[in-house]
């Protein structure tokens, strides 16, 4: 498993750095299938102790594929919930850079001032003004940039950082490319809302069917055992 150092620091980017670097990943990893370990042999003890034979082996399985499997899929569920905050915070950031460019501040100051805003996405626009800053030029700061997006196939934030890298490596207009992304990235949240609001309804109703169904299983039932008790 560790030679795949190379996805893992990709999910480690991605997921907004939970563990500082890899061998911090491997080590937690590490431990966890320890416990992992311990506890599946605890299992096949008192599966044996207890008489059963192979009962104490079937549960120490899947305790050890937990184990194994456990450290991976939390890097993947951090990645994508920072992937939900972006799009969250992208609505907010690109909202108020689209006002700050159309009232003629420069791209870069403008920049500077939405990566002081709170969430997800002001922090990925810090970490690009921070390494353009440090020296390393806007194309190398734009590939750190995209290497740490968390969702890499999502079209509105892919998009918005092809077009700042238009603008910045070859003086592209920008205020029509942010106007585009904040417009996109709203309709999106506003049908992720719509989704969910739409889930929630269906939940409801369903919820709302079982507990009918319910109370007319226990009144029936009550009325059956008052019947046959007076018989």
């Amino acid at each position: 498993r560790a030679r795949d150092r190379q996805g893992i620091l990709e999910l480690l980017r991605r997921a907004g750095y939970p563990y500082p670097s890899v061998g911090a990943y491997y080590a937690a990893a590490a431990a966890r299938l320890a416990v992992a370990a311990i506890l599946a042999a605890a299992a096949v003890g008192l599966g044996a102790l207890a008489g059963g034979g192979p009962i104490g082996l079937v549960l120490a399985i899947p305790i050890l594929i937990n184990g194994l499997s456990t450290p991976r899929a939390r890097l993947v569920a951090a990645a994508r919930r920072r992937a939900e905050n972006v799009r969250r915070n992208m609505v907010v950031v690109l909202a108020m850079l689209q006002v700050l460019l159309e009232g003629q501040v420069g791209t870069i100051e403008a920049l500077e001032r939405v990566s002081k805003l709170r969430g997800a996405f002001a922090n990925l626009l810090a970490f690009l003004m921070a390494h353009m800053q440090m020296g390393e030029g806007p194309a190398i700061a734009l590939d750190r940039f995209e290497q740490h997006l968390p969702d890499p196939n999502d079209p509105e934030v892919r998009i918005f950082a092809a077009d700042l890298r238009a603008h910045l490596l070859r003086q592209a207009p920008l205020l029509p490319a942010v106007a585009a992304a904040q417009g996109a990235a709203r309709r999106r949240m506003l049908l992720e809302v719509e989704a969910k609001a739409s889930r929630t309804e269906r939940q409801a109703v369903l919820w709302t069917a079982v507990s009918i169904v319910g109370v007319m299983v226990a009144v029936i039932g009550g009325a059956l055992l008052t019947l046959v008790g007076g018989f």
